[in-house]
């Protein structure tokens, strides 16, 4: 965050109706009054104050004013050092100073190093800025200074405000904070409040390096009502941008994007391009908080764009910074070495040793991820030598996190660490900072065979991530927020299962559960009280929409050379999208947020599921959770994430041989079943075979079997898996993105309570004219809408309050953004963005669209695609496909599915029944097993 100050401050203003006159004037008292009222824009429109200040220079000369001339140059470099014109700035301070020297006007020319200091120290030539204003204190206080004494006291807190700002920035915070003391006490002493504020807002900055945020909001929150009720709109703005940073630092995410949200609109009216930049800074400090690495790392890249372009040097080296730690985080390892090398080049040029360190902390961790483990830890203890200092508690606690992350299987070494952290979280008290340690201090325990400290720390650290969760706004928020943090809720696992007796296998559950589409569960929760609404688009987000659906249009069916060029415009589109998104989510309502059950509720709930199977993946082992006839058991060591990752590859590549064409597949049909069985019976002995004996009992029983995935398990068609015979054959399946999810009743939305089928056929899929034709006869009086009705409003108008909602059209997913995987219809794209907003409760959906199925799966087990967006709107059941679909095959398995359900058939015995019969004409899994039911059936 950057510091406050001003180069001068405004003479006294005076309503003056020539302020606004645009002709000459011959009296140097008119220009004067000028003068003033530009003084004044300077601190609330920066834009129009250098106009009217460009304007006095001429006026000045016309009235052989040379003093006012020399005023308003002053005044102009401002204008030009706010927005980051620095060299112009430097050229208008000098001449400025050599028009009040030969004016006689000493005090006046003495007061311009004020000046030269905020630009030199804009610059990172933080020495050459102090030795300027020692200088001019040196001069102020020789017994041949001349001036009014108030006037040289003025002159002394000014500058020491601004040696505060130099001493901030190159981390010396003690040294900050007495400069500090020392202009406020003069400030106060000439009763200038305005002033008092400033350094107020400075100070807090420095409480922030600290680890301070309370005290520093406070003293932000202060100075903020000043401005504002000042009129003073820069300042606001600039305090409103500190505001954002504490609350990010005390884990207040809504309010920090708020607060960030509230300064952009102020910003957007001046020419504070400085103050822009920083800005933008911050606001990627809040995505990285939240995980949102993309968001961020655009946000630091525009920020060190335009810092660099305008020599913002220590804002450069910190949008360095962060643009590394985002790669980092997206592990684009060379990239983050080259951008964390240049930002400690820069912070080791101006001594900013907290800084330094905290970029060389990153740096070990690169090298950790590179396996140099060694170098790592001597690079980390480096970090920790330059902070040892009292001064820098906040950097020293980082430092020795990382060392005892660096531990390995050195126990004492992890242990030493983290007990010299202990007591400076404990002093501090930010939530990110007991939640990390807690974690770390609950595994330690749990390595060391101390369950109940560990179950203690980690129960701890696991609320005190909820409570942070709970203050986000969107679930798109929570579902990036939980990414760092999913390692606790594994290591409290651990620990129920290493302690768990057969009556306990609840309490594991409940633990699993606790991570799972925790996201998703808090919006079906509480699906009654959103509102679904349709936002109003801004005109921008209008147009980016618009050129993303041209372009989703041609990556349909699109091959060859332009298909990279086309995904990487779809990739820069959506993230301009997201961006929108993201800032417009400060203005959101909170969506409700739903707490955790418990194992006795869990437990009531899922008394009516007659077979669950729910997965956990633990590291490389893959556990599974058995419940039958209300009798739950656990199966440790079912598989291996190692040994199914390679057979999940193996099918995968079985079924994109059909991409090769109709001819290929038909030379070499026998091979590719084959394969195909082959893969699935693989599977099937990972998976299925060490569960037989629980799953026989109830086989000639009810047949209907819950399976509930995990990470990677997603991807699987548990259904087609086969041994002696293929699961769909005993059972009736259907699938849930957690247990909790399953057992939520989603409220049925007002309407008639009928079906609407919306079809858009195309060269590509010219059975869909057939398929909803055969639909709507199943379904009595059936709204349908084909081809060119089938349109985004005539779908989100027409939606509302239907039983049964069909949709058969191309789909397309989106693995880099799948938030913006899309169905398309007559007149665009339908995203799951804009799905999620429709109004769905209680219906059946059923998607006959290529991989509608298909999600990208985040840490907290958030699968992210189509499913999760029509789940999220509301839909009690869902019918999707995990691959590219056959025309033909879908129309025929839809076509007997809906029958099936007419004759009286539950929706998944009516899929098994389907999917049997053309299993029978077409035996190749490709064509019978892509669909898949989601949610109570």
């Amino acid at each position: 965050m950057e510091g406050i100050t001003v180069i001068d401050s405004a003479l006294p203003p005076s309503p003056l109706a020539l302020a606004g006159c645009a002709c000459p004037c011959d009296r140097p008292a008119a220009v004067a009054e000028l003068i003033a009222r530009a003084s004044q824009l300077m601190r609330s429109d920066p834009r129009k104050g250098r106009e009217l200040a460009t304007r006095c220079i001429r006026l000045a000369e016309q009235v052989g004013a040379p003093d006012l001339a020399a005023r308003a140059r002053y005044l102009c470099a401002q204008a030009h050092w706010v927005n980051g014109e620095h060299d112009l700035a430097v050229q208008l301070i000098g001449a400025a100073r050599a028009g009040y020297l030969a004016a006689g006007a000493p005090l006046e020319a003495l007061r311009t190093s004020v000046g030269l200091m905020n630009v030199l120290r804009d610059q990172g030539r933080y020495q050459e800025a102090l030795d300027s204003g020692h200088a001019a204190l040196a001069e102020a206080a020789a017994p041949a200074a001349q001036g009014d004494p108030q006037e040289l006291l003025r002159l002394e807190a000014m500058v020491r405000q601004n040696a505060g700002l130099c001493y901030e920035q190159m981390g010396a915070y003690d040294l900050a904070l007495d400069a500090y003391a020392i202009a406020e006490a003069r400030y106060r002493s000439l009763g200038m409040a305005e002033q008092v504020g400033e350094v107020g807002t400075n100070r807090g900055i420095v409480l922030l390096g600290l680890g301070r945020p309370t005290s520093a909001l406070a003293s932000f929150a202060q100075s903020a009502a000043l401005f504002e009720a000042a009129g003073l709109t820069l300042l606001h703005a600039e305090t409103l941008i500190n505001i954002g940073g504490a609350q990010l630092l005390l884990g207040q995410f809504a309010r920090s994007l708020e607060a960030f949200a509230q300064a952009r609109r102020l910003l957007e009216a001046t020419e504070a391009q400085a103050d822009v930049h920083v800005l933008t800074l911050d606001t990627g400090d809040a995505y990285m908080a939240l995980n949102r690495y993309h968001e961020a790392l655009a946000a630091y890249r525009e920020a060190g764009a335009g810092t660099g372009d305008v020599g913002m040097a220590h804002d450069q080296a910190r949008a360095l910074w962060g643009a590394g730690t985002a790669l980092l985080a997206l592990y684009q390892l060379d990239a983050a070495a080259q951008a964390l090398d240049a930002a400690a080049e820069r912070f080791r040029a101006s001594g900013n040793l907290p800084m330094l360190s905290g970029v060389l902390l990153e740096r070990a961790d690169l090298l950790s991820r590179r396996g140099q483990l060694a170098a790592a830890r001597d690079l980390a203890a480096q970090a920790l030598d330059l902070v040892a200092a009292d001064e820098w508690p906040v950097q020293q606690f980082y430092a020795h996190l990382r060392l005892a992350d660096l531990a390995g299987p050195d126990l004492a070494a992890a242990e030493r660490h983290l007990l010299a952290a202990e007591p400076i979280a404990a002093q501090i008290g930010l939530p990110h900072m007991l939640f990390r340690l807690q974690q770390r201090l609950g595994r330690l325990r749990l390595r060391q065979g101390r369950a109940a400290e560990a179950g203690a720390l980690l129960g701890t650290a696991i609320s005190q991530i909820e409570q942070l969760r709970g203050t986000l706004v969107t679930e798109s928020l929570r579902v990036s927020f939980l990414q760092d943090k999913t390692a606790v809720y594994d290591d409290m696992l651990r620990l129920e299962l290493g302690r768990m007796r057969d009556a306990d296998a609840w309490d594991a559950f409940v633990v699993a559960e606790r991570l799972k589409a925790r996201a998703l569960v808090d919006l079906l929760a509480t699906a009654g009280d959103r509102s679904p609404a349709l936002g109003v688009e801004s005109a921008q987000l209008a147009a980016l929409q618009g050129d993303l659906h041209a372009v989703y249009s041609e990556l349909l069916g699109q091959g060859g050379p332009r298909m990279a060029d086309l995904r990487a415009r779809a990739a820069a589109l959506e993230q301009q999208i997201s961006l929108l998104h993201l800032r417009d989510a400060a203005d959101a309502r909170p969506d409700p947020f739903a707490a955790p059950l418990t194992a006795l509720e869990l437990r009531a709930r899922l008394g009516v599921v007659d077979g669950l199977l729910a997965y956990h993946i633990l590291g490389d082992e893959i556990l599974a959770f058995v419940l039958v006839a209300g009798e739950l058991t656990v199966h440790r060591t079912v598989s291996r994430v190692s040994a199914i990752e390679p057979l999940v590859a193996r099918l995968a590549s079985q079924l994109d041989r059909f991409s090769a064409g109709p001819e290929f597949v038909a030379r070499h049909m026998d091979m590719l079943a084959r394969s195909a069985q082959q893969a699935l019976a693989d599977l099937y002995t990972q998976l299925i075979a060490p569960l037989a004996t629980r799953l026989d009992i109830i086989k000639g029983g009810p047949r209907r079997l819950v399976v509930v995935p995990h990470g990677l398990l997603h991807q699987i068609p548990f259904h087609a898996l086969c041994g002696e015979r293929a699961l769909i054959e005993d059972f009736e399946i259907t699938y849930a993105p957690s247990t909790t999810a399953l057992t939520i009743e989603q409220p049925v939305a007002p309407g008639n309570g009928g079906a609407l089928v919306v079809g858009l056929a195309d060269p590509l899929i010219p059975m869909v004219s057939r398929e909803i034709a055969a639909v709507a006869r199943h379904l009595a009086g059936a709204a349908v809408l084909a081809d060119e009705q089938a349109t985004m409003r005539a779908l989100r108008e027409l939606a509302p309050g239907r039983a049964v909602l069909h949709l058969a059209c191309h789909g397309l997913f989106r693995g880099d953004s799948p938030i913006f995987s899309a169905l398309r219809l007559c007149d665009g794209w339908l995203t799951a963005a804009d799905i999620a907003r429709l109004d769905l409760r209680g219906a059946l959906v059923a998607l006959s669209a290529c991989e509608s199925g298909r999600g990208r799966v985040y840490d907290g087990d958030e699968v992210v695609g189509l499913t999760r967006a029509f789940l999220a709107a509301g839909a009690r059941t869902l019918l999707v496909s995990h691959w590219l679909v056959h025309d033909q095959t879908a129309a025929a398995l839809m076509e007997i599915w809906y029958a099936q359900m007419q004759a009286g058939q539950s929706a998944a015995a009516a899929l098994r029944t389907a999917q049997l019969a053309v299993r029978v004409r077409s035996p190749h899994p490709y064509y019978w097993a892509p669909f898949f039911l989601v949610g109570l059936a």
